[in-house]
């Protein structure tokens, strides 16, 4: 009986410790902007490499985050505390990150089926 409620217990504590709260996006909502976040990343690097005036210090990158942040209808905050939240556990870190890879490779897949 002793055991019974030892396992109770912690089935509880780990079940509140590792609940989603409300600030803490979804994975699907975290893999949509993540995905925006490295696509606008990439643009940029594209844009630096191709630019032959050197800049000093790009800043271009808070504009773009806060445009897909308000496009997103979040806040700085919330995501970055979804990003703390899920990079706390390995195996979830690891599923937003596989399933951004294969959002990613969906969009590709189907971009590429438009332009044929």
């Amino acid at each position: 009986m002793r055991y019974l409620f030892i396992g109770i217990y912690l089935l509880l504590v780990s079940s509140c410790t590792n609940s989603n709260n409300e600030d803490t996006l979804g994975i699907d909502d975290m893999k949509k902007i993540m995905w925006d976040l490295s696509v606008s990343d990439e643009l940029r690097m594209y844009r630096l490499q191709m630019d032959t005036i050197p800049i000093e210090k790009d800043t271009s990158y808070k504009k773009q985050y806060a445009a897909i942040f308000f496009h997103h209808n979040i806040t700085v905050d919330r995501f970055y505390k979804s990003l703390a939240f899920y990079k706390k556990d390995p195996l979830l870190f690891r599923q937003l990150i596989d399933s951004v890879s294969a959002y990613g490779n969906r969009i590709k897949n189907e971009s590429a089926k438009i332009s044929q």
